[in-house]
């Protein structure tokens, strides 16, 4: 079983990822047409931490590459649900997608053995 860190990956397919934003108006496919319950999913969702708001002028936004962030300069709107496993997942193969051939070939050049991952616990 391998493994392979997507971040890596999406920031080398920002030029691709770009280009997409223009040509992929909606996602191949929602919550709903999944059979997936959207309600369950919202409930399930980790809230969101609050910042602390200052007087500083605000700084230009750096291009982020969280699975939100990479969804929606793909298509252009928000993934219906995020931040739990299951939806993560379907974010991350949708956002994977855009880019088949390049995707995966960078998966097969970065993938280590699963096994060589030390526990974070």
């Amino acid at each position: 079983m391998l493994c392979a860190d997507s971040l890596p990956i999406f920031k080398g397919l920002e030029a691709s990822l770009d280009s997409f934003g223009s040509v992929i108006k909606s996602p191949p496919a929602t919550a709903n047409s999944l059979g997936i319950n959207p309600f369950q999913l919202m409930n399930e969702k980790t809230p969101e931490k609050r910042r602390p708001t200052t007087d500083q002028q605000p700084k230009s936004p750096a291009i982020r590459f969280n699975l939100e962030a990479v969804y929606q300069r793909i298509y252009g709107e928000s993934p219906q649900v995020a931040h739990n496993a299951e939806a993560d997942v379907l974010t991350l193969l949708l956002s994977a997608i855009a880019t088949p051939a390049d995707f995966v070939s960078r998966v097969d050049n970065t993938a280590i053995p699963f096994d060589t991952i030390k526990k974070c616990w």
